[in-house]
Order: C-alpha cells, then sequence, then structure tokens
C-alpha cells in the first residue's frame, strides 16, 4: 500500500452486490424484464456454478451496477444460512482492492470480523489459478458485509 492511507482499504473497482436467492435465475429474469437488465459474466457465473452440485448463479447489469445472484447449498456459509435464516436478500458487497491483507487488517482493526475466506479460481482474471477472497462482516459498523478480492484484471461487469 506505498504512498496510501494505512488506515483505509486501497479499492480498485466496484464489483457487485451479491444476491442470495433461492431461484437466481428468476431473479435475473425479473430484474431483466422489469429493469432493464442484461446478463453479463457469463464465464464468471459458470465457475462459480462448478463449485459444487446445487450452486446457482447468474451475474445482472442493472445500470451500471452489477448483480450476482447466488443459490448457495447447504455447507457454503454464511450464505446458506443468510438464505435460511432471513431468504431472498443481499448478502454482501464486493470490491476489488488493492493489497488483500492490508485491506483485511484495515477491516479488522476497525472492528470488521472475517466470516469467510475461500480460493475462487478466477481463470484469465488472474495472474495465479485461484484469488484468495475474504468476505468481512461490518453490519455493526457499515450495515453490510463487505466481499473483497485482490484481482487487477476485474472491472465489474466486464469479466468473461
Amino acid at each position: 500500500m506505498s504512498g496510501t492511507d494505512p488506515a483505509r482499504v486501497p479499492i480498485r473497482g466496484w464489483l457487485h452486490i451479491e444476491v442470495v436467492h433461492p431461484d437466481p435465475d428468476a431473479a435475473a429474469k425479473f430484474l431483466c424484464d422489469k429493469l432493464g437488465g442484461e446478463i453479463v459474466e457469463r464465464e464468471l457465473s459458470a465457475t462459480v456454478r462448478a463449485l459444487a452440485v446445487g450452486v446457482g448463479c447468474v451475474h445482472v447489469r442493472v445500470t451500471g451496477v452489477v448483480f450476482q445472484l447466488v443459490r448457495p447449498i447447504e455447507g457454503l456459509e454464511p450464505w446458506y444460512s443468510v438464505l435460511k435464516q432471513q431468504g431472498p436478500c443481499v448478502h454482501n458487497v464486493t470490491f476489488n482492492v488493492d493489497g488483500l491483507e492490508d485491506a483485511r487488517q484495515v477491516l479488522e482493526a476497525a472492528g470488521a470480523v472475517k466470516v469467510a475466506e475461500m480460493d475462487m479460481p478466477l481463470g484469465g482474471l488472474s495472474e495465479t489459478e485461484v484469488n484468495r477472497v475474504y468476505v468481512m462482516d461490518a453490519r455493526q459498523q457499515a450495515g453490510i458485509r463487505i466481499e473483497m478480492a485482490d484481482v487487477p484484471r476485474w472491472v465489474g461487469g466486464q469479466a468473461p
């Protein structure tokens, strides 16, 4: 984070609003039909679906904002529990950060709690085979969960 404020997450860009939903295809149809959305990032959606049998995923862009609609399966936490306990809802907002570990430390120092950590295969978006992703619970601080990854080639809504 050279030359940046060490007390601030170095955000490279906005990626998506992540929604848990039992039927991502129906939710995508609603966003497309009623709000003029368009299906985007099809390969990325397929990568998420390939994580496990039963996982669903569709990315829809509405006026520049991308929604990642996810049907989690049992064991995919905290997504599955959130869907079971709260029904369809926003699970998190996702940012592309410059320096994932530094970003995690900044949020933890401010009281956010890491609630998920995973390695995602992001194909051509990544310089490595997989990228680490963190979900931080900052609901007490800001009312949201924050998902973040360090993926320099990913511009929200423009992934394959």
